[in-house]
């Protein structure tokens, strides 16, 4: 699972919140497929519509539109007819898979928190159907602001000197292996990222959007 935000205008916030169905253009821009040659062909055939079609009428509605979707974005970027994003997406951040890590570290709790440091990952409001690993979430500019002003407080002195990996370990923080020597190194880089993206985007008061893939 890779945790995932984009920073969009307000006027693009409006919009998706009047027709979620905008939401496949900024979430399709996310797909890469780095596979070429025999693998390509292999999974272009895999993925032909009749094959997935057939597959997915098997499949509850809710998870039938997913899948149709999903296969439809790979499609689209392995022919090179990927998706622009629309007009409003300001910047994108990927944390890959140290999103679950820099929430503990930001709120000491595996799920769900108060904000706004509890935002900061797992916060904001569902909007639009599962990306596969729940629909995506909003945070308007206010709490965009919130957020930033909470994240630019943590003393990353204090996240070193309280790191306790056996306590991840326990929480089944993913993705796991929370007593390699640099992976509290890499969470504070990545919460670091994230501080970054928060605090640019609440001065330009964007809006943003979080999921996972």
């Amino acid at each position: 699972m890779n945790g995932r935000w984009v920073e969009i205008a307000p006027d693009l916030l409006e919009r998706i919140l009047a027709n979620p169905s905008i939401l496949d253009q900024v979430t399709a821009a996310d797909v890469h497929v780095p596979i070429f040659g025999d693998k390509l062909a292999a999974l272009t055939q895999l993925l032909e519509p009749s094959r997935i079609e057939e597959l997915a009428a098997s499949l509850p509605p809710e998870h039938r539109a997913q899948l149709l979707a999903q296969a439809a974005a790979i499609r689209g970027a392995t022919t090179g007819a990927q998706k622009d994003s629309p007009e409003g997406v300001r910047h994108r951040l990927d944390l890959d898979k140290a999103w679950h890590g820099v929430h503990f570290l930001l709120c000491q709790r595996a799920d769900d928190a108060p904000p706004p440091l509890g935002s900061a990952v797992l916060g904001g409001t569902e909007i639009g159907p599962d990306q596969g690993y729940g629909p995506v979430r909003y945070l308007t500019p206010g709490a965009v602001a919130e957020v930033a002003a909470a994240v630019a407080k943590v003393d990353d002195a204090a996240l070193r000197r309280s790191w306790r990996p056996q306590v991840l370990a326990d929480q089944q923080i993913y993705p796991g292996g929370w007593e390699e020597a640099e992976s509290l190194d890499w969470l504070i880089d990545s919460l670091a990222q994230l501080r970054s993206f928060y605090v640019q985007a609440a001065g330009r008061g964007s809006a943003v959007l979080t999921y996972l893939t």
